[in-house]
């Protein structure tokens, strides 16, 4: 599996099979606004990269922050 569904699963406690791009924060009980700021440190650590606000707030989905990612340089592999 590829760092950021590691990252996800580990923050979110979820299994990785059901780390995907349709997955969203307002479908998983356990992507609440302490996590998302996990998610957010973790993902500028893991990554090197600094978020901006709006980015944080728009991060909504996996698929937004492979977007986010995108954006900043970073490949994820699926």
């Amino acid at each position: 599996m590829n760092k950021l569904t590691c990252l996800l699963s580990k923050i979110l406690k979820i299994d990785e099979s059901q780390i995907g791009d349709g997955l969203t924060q307002s479908s998983t009980s356990s992507w609440d606004s302490m996590n998302h700021l996990l998610l957010v440190a973790e993902i500028e650590k893991e990554f090197q990269v600094r978020l901006t606000t709006s980015e944080v707030v728009g991060m909504n989905s996996v698929k937004s922050v492979k977007e986010v990612l995108k954006n900043h340089g970073v490949q994820i592999s699926t």
